[in-house]
């Protein structure tokens, strides 16, 4: 059987010179390069909103509190149905909380969505009307109930 003939493989410095690797695998700018003009742009407007000028304003209730409020917000937003059909249920039964849980809970978790992307967008403005207060009670959807103060 005669020894077959392999064609001799070109150098990488042929392949290169040549162009071959540009067209068989150009280079594109993915995700990652979004995901850092997100990132940022996020961060510089982290370093703009906690600038000593806006130092005078409530350290509980600033624009960081107003951020990470709206992020758990839009994010959480979609719990509220399981949770309020389970509020329905543990008071009305099975059949409500089928029913009206299930359409309550519908609209509950669009209200806290969109109040929490609303939050996330404007976090380093103060609205007119509540400044950096939560524009939704409670401020976070798990939040537990405040303790009764003393009097």
């Amino acid at each position: 059987m005669p020894a077959r003939k392999t064609a001799a493989r070109p150098s990488s410095s042929v392949w290169k010179s040549s162009g071959f690797l540009n067209r068989v695998s150009p280079v594109r700018l993915g995700a990652g390069a979004f995901s850092l003009k997100i990132a940022s742009i996020v961060l510089l407007l982290l370093l703009v909103t906690t600038s000593p000028a806006s130092a005078a304003t409530n350290v509980q209730q600033g624009p960081l509190r107003k951020f990470s409020r709206g992020v758990a917000n839009s994010l959480s937003g979609l719990l509220e149905i399981p949770l309020t059909i389970s509020r329905v249920g543990e008071h009305e039964g099975p059949v409500a909380a089928l029913t009206w849980g299930l359409f309550t809970g519908c609209g509950a978790a669009l209200t806290r969505t969109a109040v929490g992307l609303a939050e996330l967008i404007t976090f380093p403005i103060p609205l007119s009307t509540v400044g950096y207060d939560p524009l939704l009670q409670p401020e976070f959807l798990l939040q537990p109930e405040s303790p009764p103060s003393n009097p």
